[in-house]
């Protein structure tokens, strides 16, 4: 029986692409390239890894290949690109289900010795109380030695252990150890679906799915129109909602959202008669400097009672302790009383009202609800 599940951190639990920390790190646009290459893609980065370089010797390093224009931006880099490692959807949701269905987590990672202080900052690695990192051990996955360095202090018996890992190699490694082996390939479902196929207690049918392609969103747009139509019949007039689906709802606006300004939406899907996903309802939201914006959450007519509402919720209080963001906000018309009943249910509180012009004569009534998000292990 597997009481012991093993997560990789890089593409597993935390995201890590060094075009996309270069992107987004406070440094000069023309140092981008050259850094991407002499600090993530350097000989001496692995080194990091299995312990034979320190951090200082690996910026003496970089100092000696690009120009001393560049020496503050590239110790930005070494210093702050682990701040740029965006947590993997759903991952921390899963963690707490088989934490609260009595796994024990333990993390298994290539990384240098100073994420045995990096990890406290990140609440996918904060909810695992057994973190062993390659450098402080001096040997690297795929060595069988590092994991059965880790079988060994963990007392774990490696027919009682999976191991989750993004890299075919790694999981490899695993199996020749007899440690049972997942490779993720940033399919949340999939990995679920794996994990129950060994036998482990999670949750398969209800999943939260990005929209992430062309016909996922013209699948997102139909969902939109039907249900908003149908929601917001009693409340506002069918000019209205056609004006507002197509400022907000439509294909052009939140292919525009996604792109531009920050927006992330998802399907609420439950596994169907086929055995395959079936939508019945979605989610979008924003990660802001302090807070996660809710800006929809919906569930069509047919499914609503069944508590996917809640669910989907639990998932973005996940995401908010994810980004450590301190709360949720959203805004709601202030005639939609079922809706606004609901949220009070949850915990949000009423904080002021808002009227806003969105064109064509029409205005938004809102009323602006938070609820605090708790961190993580806190």
């Amino acid at each position: 029986m597997i009481q012991n599940i093993i997560f990789d951190m890089g593409n597993v639990l935390r995201r890590y692409d060094p075009d996309y920390i270069v992107r987004h790190m406070p440094i000069q646009p023309q140092h981008r390239s050259v850094l991407c290459r002499q600090v993530f893609q350097a000989s001496e980065w692995s080194r990091l890894d299995d312990g034979t370089i320190t951090n200082e010797e690996f910026w003496e390093a970089v100092k000696r290949r690009v120009p001393e224009t560049a020496y503050d931006d590239a110790w930005t880099a070494l210093a702050t690109w682990h701040q740029y490692m965006p947590p993997v959807p759903g991952m921390l949701h899963l963690e707490k289900e088989l934490v609260a269905n009595g796994y024990r987590l333990l993390l298994l990672s290539n990384a240098s010795k100073v994420f045995e202080t990096y990890a406290e900052a990140m609440p996918e690695l904060r909810i695992i109380p057994e973190r062993y990192f390659s450098a402080t051990y001096g040997v690297v996955k795929p060595q069988e030695a590092f994991y059965r360095l880790l079988l060994e202090r963990s007392g774990g018996r490696p027919e009682s252990c999976l191991f989750i890992d993004d890299m075919e190699p790694n999981v490899r490694g695993a199996r020749r150890c007899g440690i049972k082996a997942v490779q993720f390939a940033q399919d949340i479902g999939r990995l679920r679906q794996a994990l129950h196929d060994h036998g482990i207690a999670v949750e398969t049918d209800f999943q939260m799915t990005e929209v992430r392609d062309e016909a996922d969103f013209r699948r997102l747009s139909q969902v939109a129109d039907e249900v908003w139509h149908e929601h917001f019949a009693s409340i506002l007039s069918p000019e209205q909602i056609d004006y507002m689906v197509e400022k907000f709802q439509s294909y052009e606006a939140m292919k525009r959202q996604v792109a531009q300004e920050g927006y992330r939406y998802y399907f609420i899907t439950e596994q169907g008669k086929e055995g395959t996903p079936e939508i019945r309802g979605y989610i979008g939201f924003r990660v802001d400097d302090e807070a996660v914006f809710l800006s929809k959450l919906y569930i069509l007519k047919a499914y609503r009672g069944r508590g996917l509402a809640s669910r989907a919720l639990g998932f973005l209080i996940s995401m908010a302790q994810s980004y450590e963001r301190s709360k949720l906000w959203l805004t709601v018309n202030r005639f939609n009383t079922n809706t606004i009943d609901i949220y009070r249910h949850w915990g949000f509180q009423t904080v002021r009202s808002a009227c806003t012009d969105i064109g064509n004569g029409f205005v938004m009534d809102d009323y602006i609800m938070e609820l605090p998000v708790k961190e993580v292990g806190k």
